[in-house]
């Protein structure tokens, strides 16, 4: 998730333009570490918009959001988050 937070960071915004790039990138760090990711009941997911929810049992869980949604997706942080140097500034920049 830190990586893919630089990434938005050095792009300078999470515009959905970029959205495509992110989601080649995640797949490649994901398909360098060996994760396979599996995605069952796609068929499922509402047409309007839904709330995707982890919990943090692995250091891909973000990345796998990227490569796994057929959609633009927001997150949320908590605040503790922000007052991170550079993280936390890459997490205002993503917006």
């Amino acid at each position: 998730s830190v990586i893919v937070l630089v990434v938005i960071y050095a792009t300078g915004s999470r515009q959905k333009s970029h959205y495509a790039t992110w989601r080649i990138w995640c797949k490649t760090i994901l398909d360098f570490s060996g994760v396979e990711v599996e995605l069952r009941g796609r068929e499922n997911l509402p047409t309007t918009g839904c709330l995707y929810l982890f919990n943090h049992t692995s250091h891909y869980d973000i990345l796998t959001i990227f490569v796994a949604s057929p959609r633009f997706c927001y997150f949320g942080a908590k605040s503790e988050l922000f007052s991170i140097p550079l993280f936390g500034s890459a997490i205002r920049k993503a917006g």
